[in-house]
């Protein structure tokens, strides 16, 4: 076992846990580069790990989960803030290792990684500021959203919040979009499990509070980066393009009532 990558995994594998496992092992040496390697990727990386800052920032957020943290997409950006601790969690031990040999020997240390299943978490209960959940919710089906976050609720603090990617049924009104989840279903063979409407947030985090809601990953307009961030930063925070974005950011906080 290497030494820097922990291992918790205590639930027992689900149908979905399987799978994810699988697929992503076989796919952890390209990841980075099918999703990152062209330069609408690439934005959309940036732009939603710069919301996902600004979130973690508003909210003094000192220790930080990245749950399924993959290969590292928003922890690799996190460790280079000044947080006090940055953990990393995945089921998948290949994406992990790959994970920890992308971010860098000067940041090695301040990034805690384990291999783990988010529905049986081997942390205390309150340990964490925010967790964050990336790319993920779109691989299983929505009626299993709860079973896979109450455990984030647990590890929370009481005043903590969870920043999840959700993606977006409504975005049916973007061609853009819908050409690329055609792909990812059909051509790719990854078969998309849920896309939700943004009025079903509060029913699918029973366990939490709706606080915020950001539009994400709209089609890219011209090469220009500072284009492309003014026009997603704008399209995302006014009252009905937030709701067609690719994806939406939802910021919620943890109910302890």
């Amino acid at each position: 076992m290497d030494k820097d990558v922990g291992q918790s995994v205590t639930a027992q594998p689900t149908h979905w846990d399987e799978r994810y496992r699988q697929s992503y092992d076989a796919e952890a040496g390209r990841y980075d580069q099918t999703r990152f390697g062209n330069r609408h990727g690439l934005y959309a990386k940036r732009l939603k790990n710069e919301w996902i800052l600004d979130v973690l920032q508003r909210h003094n957020a000192e220790v930080v989960l990245d749950l399924a943290t993959g290969t590292g997409r928003v922890a690799h950006d996190l460790v280079r803030q000044p947080f006090r601790q940055i953990h990393g969690a995945d089921l998948s031990r290949t994406m992990l290792e790959h994970n920890r040999e992308g971010v860098g020997e000067n940041f090695e240390s301040h990034l805690k990684l384990c291999q783990a299943n988010m529905r049986s978490l081997a942390y205390r209960a309150n340990t964490f500021d925010a967790v964050v959940l990336g790319s993920f919710l779109h691989l299983i089906p929505e009626t299993d959203y709860v079973g896979y976050t109450d455990d984030i609720w647990r590890v929370l603090k009481p005043d903590g919040v969870l920043v999840a990617e959700v993606p977006n049924s409504f975005t049916v009104f973007n061609p853009v979009n819908m050409a690329r989840i055609w792909h990812h279903k059909y051509w790719r063979h990854k078969r998309i499990k849920s896309y939700v409407a943004p009025w079903d947030l509060r029913r699918l985090f029973p366990l939490f509070k709706l606080d915020d809601l950001i539009g994400v990953e709209y089609p890219l307009v011209g090469k220009s980066f500072a284009f492309h961030r003014f026009q997603c930063r704008l399209l995302g925070r006014m009252p009905l393009t937030r709701w067609m974005g690719g994806r939406l950011m939802a910021v919620l906080s943890k109910d302890v009532e």
